[in-house]
């Protein structure tokens, strides 16, 4: 799972759990600049101020936040670089030597690279 999947995840369970949890997968990811650094620290401050409110009990606010931690975290998506993508492999002729069957001549023995 994606790590900023992971983050709008916990927003919507908006817990002190997931305030942690978020404080966890945020030291490794803002470790860059200083600008990082403050907008991960307020997309956290949101996630408090949500869980805060969750617990308190005050419905009428769970929208208004969960739509403010939102915005923190895609400001700290556009500052952070993408993970570099790499091309999807299949596994093929997994299994026992003894069970395995020949392959033919010119074929890989292992993976075979798949179109995304």
């Amino acid at each position: 799972m994606n790590c900023f999947t992971r983050l709008e995840a916990l927003i919507d369970t908006g817990s002190a759990d997931a305030v942690e949890e978020a404080r966890a997968l945020l030291k490794h990811l803002a470790a860059g600049s200083r600008a990082t650094f403050d907008a991960a620290d307020e997309f956290l401050i949101e996630l408090m101020t949500l869980a805060f409110l969750v617990e308190a009990g005050l419905e009428a606010f769970h929208n208004p936040a969960r739509r403010l931690a939102r915005l923190r975290l895609s400001r700290l998506k556009l500052l952070l670089p993408e993970p570099p993508s790499f091309p999807k492999l299949a596994i093929f002729a997994i299994g026992c030597p003894s069970q395995r069957r020949p392959r033919p001549k010119g074929t890989m023995a292992i993976d075979k690279r798949v179109n995304a």
